[in-house]
């Protein structure tokens, strides 16, 4: 069959072309899904958890006081001035009243264990009642005890090592030391030790 004859193409015009040209620039650009462009998610910055709370130590009370009723007429009760009979190097106050023993805070720290009739009376000033003062918490009251206990003689002179011993360079130092859980013998070469929680009525 013959060939169909081409097509002739319609040539816009010049006022067409500006008018379409003119419609691309103002027409808007198509909005995007949903409507209105979400802006980026802001990231926020890690902040670092807070550290732990520092761990708390209880530590465990000092014996309670026995506050057994002196005989009648007994001057040496709790609070009294007190002095050893044999030393007068040991002056403290009454803090506590067992039967058979007055307990004695002392002037260095230390309590001990005394019988009444070992004791004088005595005037403390007022700076040394206050070196009187009883330990509140366990470690410290076994310390104290045991600062105030041992006595140990040696030589012919017969001089006397404490717990608390000053060494040939000056530095104070203690045989027994007090720990949080126990007491530990520092001259011992196998560094024996004691807990304050089984062994402090041994102690």
């Amino acid at each position: 069959p013959p060939a169909s004859p081409p097509r002739e193409t319609t040539k816009a015009s010049p006022l067409r072309v500006k008018q379409v040209a003119r419609q691309r620039k103002t027409a808007p650009p198509p909005p995007a899904v949903g409507g209105v462009a979400a802006a980026p998610p802001r990231q926020r910055k890690a902040v670092p958890p807070p550290p732990p709370p520092p761990a708390v130590v209880e530590l465990a009370a000092a014996p309670p006081l026995h506050r057994a009723t002196p005989a009648a007429g007994d001057w040496r009760i709790i609070g009294a001035h007190v002095q050893d009979s044999d030393d007068a190097t040991v002056r403290g106050v009454v803090t506590d009243c067992t039967h058979a023993f007055k307990e004695v805070t002392t002037t260095t720290g230390s309590v001990v264990m005394m019988r009444r009739s070992k004791l004088t009376r005595t005037t403390l000033t007022d700076e040394e009642v206050a070196l009187c003062a009883r330990p509140t918490s366990l470690k410290d009251y076994v310390q104290a005890r045991i600062d105030g206990t041992i006595r140990v003689s040696h030589g012919e002179n017969g001089r006397e090592f404490k717990n608390c011993y000053t060494c040939a360079d000056g530095t104070e130092r203690r045989q027994f030391e007090v720990k949080a859980t126990h007491v530990r013998c520092a001259l011992c070469g196998d560094a024996h030790t004691w807990s304050l929680e089984t062994d402090s009525l041994v102690l």
